[in-house]
C-alpha cells in the first residue's frame, strides 16, 4: 500500500500486532508501517516481519513508530518518536507456486494447485466479491464483508477470523465508509484462520491505509495477516 501513514493507524486506542508481514508499503507523511499517537499505546509488537517497506520522510521508520509529542499529525516536520523493529527473520507464508513450464501441457488440469501462490496477481480481478454476509466456512473472505462486520460491532468486541489463502484486494473499495476500516470499539481482534499465524496466507494489499483505530479504542489485535 502507499499513503500518508502505513498499513495501520492508531490514535487514542490500545493496539496489539503479531505474527504479521509489512511488505513493499510506503509512508509518505507519517512514519511507520504501524504508527501510534501520543495518546495510544501498544500493547504486544512479538514475531512480526517487514521488508522492502519505505518511509519517504523523516524521521524514517518502517516498522512500528510510537509519537512521543504530539506533533507528527499536526507538524509531521517536527515528528519525534520511537521505532520498535519487527523481530521475526521471515514471513513464514505458503512458498510460491513453481514456475510455469516453457512447454504448455496439452490437456488443462482440472485440479487446483495444493500449493496457492502468496504474492498476489499483478492484475486482480475486476469483479469482487460484492457479499457482506458470512463464507459457508463461517469466515470472511472479502474486505467489504470484514468493513461492514466491524462497523456493526458493538462495544463489547468481537472476533473477526479471515478465511485462508484469502486475498483482499483493497484497491476495489476506495469509498470512505469501507476504507481505511475505522475501529472504534473495544475488544476487537482481526486473525488470519482459526490459529491467526501467518502460515494461513491472508493478504490484505492495496489502498492508502488499511486499518484505523480511534475514539479511545482498547485492546485492538492483529493477528496473522500480511500487509502489502
Amino acid at each position: 500500500n502507499r499513503g500518508e501513514a502505513g498499513a495501520i493507524f492508531v490514535r487514542e486506542g490500545q493496539i496489539s500486532v503479531s505474527n504479521s508481514c509489512f511488505l513493499s508499503s510506503v509512508s509518505s507523511g507519517l512514519p511507520g508501517m504501524i504508527f501510534i499517537d501520543e495518546d495510544s499505546q501498544s500493547l504486544q509488537n512479538a514475531a512480526n516481519f517487514g521488508s522492502q517497506n519505505t518511509a519517504i520522510d523523516e524521521p524514517s521508520c518502517v516498522e512500528m513508530f510510537t509519537e512521543t509529542d504530539g506533533s507528527c499529525v499536526e507538524d509531521p516536520e517536527e515528528c519525534s518518536g520511537d521505532c520498535a523493529p519487527f523481530s521475526s527473520k521471515e514471513c513464514g507464508l505458503l512458498p510460491p507456486s513453481p514456475a510455469p513450464s516453457e512447454v504448455p501441457s496439452e490437456v488443462p488440469s482440472f485440479v487446483p494447485s495444493q500449493v496457492p501462490s502468496w504474492k498476489p496477481s499483478q492484475t486482480p480481478s475486476y469483479s469482487p466479491s460484492l457479499s457482506v454476509l458470512p463464507s459457508s466456512a463461517g469466515c470472511i473472505n472479502s474486505w467489504n464483508q470484514l468493513s461492514a462486520a466491524i462497523a456493526a460491532v458493538d462495544d463489547s468486541g468481537e472476533d473477526f477470523i479471515i478465511c485462508p489463502n484469502t486475498i483482499m484486494n483493497v484497491d476495489f473499495f476506495p469509498d470512505p465508509d469501507v476504507t481505511p476500516i475505522v475501529i472504534s470499539a473495544n475488544n476487537v481482534t482481526v486473525q488470519c484462520g482459526a490459529t491467526g499465524t501467518k502460515a494461513n496466507n491472508c493478504v490484505v494489499f492495496g489502498g492508502n491505509r488499511h486499518f484505523q483505530i480511534d475514539g479511545d479504542s482498547r485492546d485492538i489485535k492483529f493477528f496473522g495477516i500480511r500487509f502489502v
